[in-house]
C-alpha cells in the first residue's frame, strides 16, 4: 500500500501551562486519512469541529461526529481514521516536543491510474 503524508494540514498553538505547556493543534484531514497505531505520554483530548473520526482503542471503537470529544488517557494505544473531510482539535499537556497524533497517511486507490 502506497501512502501519502500530504493529506493533513496542522496548525500548532503552544501556550505555557501550570506544569509544563498546553499544546492545541488544529488539523484538517481528508477522508480516508489515518494514523498508525500509537500512544501518547500525556493525556490528550480530541475534539471534532467538522466531519467525523473513528478511533480504534485497545478495548473499543469510538466514532466522533462534529462537536463531540474524546479523552485519551496517557498510554492509551489507538489509531484514528477520518470518515469524511474533517477538522479536529488535539489538546494535550505535552512533556516532549512531540505533540499531536501523526504522522497522517492516506491510501489513494487511484494512484496507479494513467491518463492515456
Amino acid at each position: 500500500m502506497n501512502t501519502s503524508m500530504h493529506s493533513a494540514q496542522q496548525t500548532d498553538f503552544r501556550d505555557p501551562g501550570i506544569d509544563g505547556r498546553i499544546v492545541v493543534v488544529r488539523t484538517e484531514l481528508k477522508q480516508g486519512t489515518f494514523t498508525e497505531r500509537h500512544r501518547h505520554e500525556s493525556e490528550c483530548v480530541v475534539m471534532v469541529l467538522e466531519g467525523a473520526l473513528r478511533f480504534h482503542l485497545s478495548n473499543r471503537v469510538v466514532t466522533l461526529a462534529a462537536n463531540e470529544m474524546l479523552r485519551l488517557a496517557p498510554g492509551d494505544e489507538h489509531l484514528s481514521e477520518a470518515l469524511c473531510d474533517s477538522v479536529v482539535l488535539n489538546i494535550s499537556n505535552v512533556h516532549q516536543d512531540r505533540g499531536a497524533c501523526g504522522p497522517f497517511r492516506q491510501y489513494d486507490p487511484d494512484q496507479y491510474l494513467w491518463g492515456v
